[in-house]
């Protein structure tokens, strides 16, 4: 009965301002929507793909990957992807070699998922960017959103998604971005200080994708070396979305945001995050990580610097 008094009050304090009011409900908002997830998970027979061609030239193919006790939670954002209003062509979750030969690690909820569409591929770890660098090499021909495995996604993420790519089929389109500047001889990403980049009508330079809100890539729109897993692992380990970021640069592809203001504040709503120990974003961000590394991106490319601030000009 004391925890029980205890934790009403930890509410009652936390719903004293309007801040802890939103924070509530949109935890409360999410545990429900993890609920409805994981009833499909078992009782949905839908197809979650479709053969419908929603482009003309290539397939909508939806890329992931996941790890140990994430796969669990990677179940329900694959169903998110399964329930949205225009179903992508494939949905392949990326799996390390290792669980090839031991397929009884592999949750049954994913298992589920595979009746419905879920393809599942092995493939040589090379850590967050498993979830596209594979992907690139297999389908180069054909559009690849990247998604990833913590994160329930909007039931109309993919429309918005190829909407903006019908209308920019050279740009990488994202729901979430940050922003790259120019900082001395080097580049700075700076975070959550894009808010009149969403509001652009045209693509951009300046923004850099974040995989937490969906990206869209077109077809080659990398410069080879994404490819490079060891230069990638020696440059940028822990930093995928950086490292995409510069390949694009190098191939002069520009980044449209599909949403008109930035929703980083909807984070908490559909993110797992709070139950993760290892999340990259306590690694990158609290831990200074991600300029670390796009130090070493620019030191490699130094190129860079002048096509950011080109652009900016």
């Amino acid at each position: 009965m004391t925890n029980l008094i205890s934790n009403f009050k930890k509410l009652l304090l936390s719903l004293a301002t309007d801040d802890g009011l939103r924070r509530e409900s949109l935890k409360l908002n999410t545990r429900i929507r993890e609920h409805l997830l994981d009833q499909n998970i078992v009782m949905c027979r839908e197809p979650g793909t479709t053969t419908d061609r929603h482009l003309p030239d290539c397939e909508v193919i939806v890329s992931l990957t996941t790890f140990g006790p994430r796969m669990r939670d990677a179940a329900r954002s694959i169903e998110s992807i399964m329930e949205q209003t225009l179903l992508p062509n494939r949905i392949i979750l990326w799996l390390g070699r290792e669980l090839e030969t031991t397929p009884q690690l592999i949750p049954a909820s994913l298992r589920c998922l595979q009746r419905r569409g879920l393809e599942i591929r092995f493939t040589d770890d090379c850590g967050p960017a498993t979830k596209l660098l594979p992907a690139l090499e297999a389908f180069p021909d054909d559009v690849i959103i990247t998604v990833d495995d913590d994160m329930l996604y909007d039931i109309d993420m993919i429309d918005r998604l190829v909407t903006a790519h019908r209308r920019f089929p050279e740009a990488v389109c994202a729901g979430r971005i940050d922003r790259l500047i120019a900082d001395g001889d080097g580049l700075r990403l700076v975070y959550d200080q894009a808010d009149d980049l969403y509001l652009t009508e045209e693509p951009l330079m300046q923004p850099m994708a974040m995989g937490v809100g969906g990206v869209l890539y077109p077809p080659h729109c990398m410069h080879p070396d994404v490819s490079d897993r060891q230069l990638m692992s020696r440059l940028a380990p822990k930093a995928d979305d950086l490292w995409f970021k510069v390949m694009e640069l190098l191939a002069g592809t520009p980044v449209f945001p599909v949403n008109e203001v930035n929703p980083s504040d909807d984070r908490l709503l559909r993110s797992f995050h709070y139950r993760q120990s290892l999340a990259l974003h306590t690694y990158n961000v609290i831990a200074g990580q991600d300029n670390v590394q796009l130090a070493a991106l620019v030191k490699h490319y130094p190129q860079i610097v002048s096509l950011i601030v080109n652009s900016c000009s």
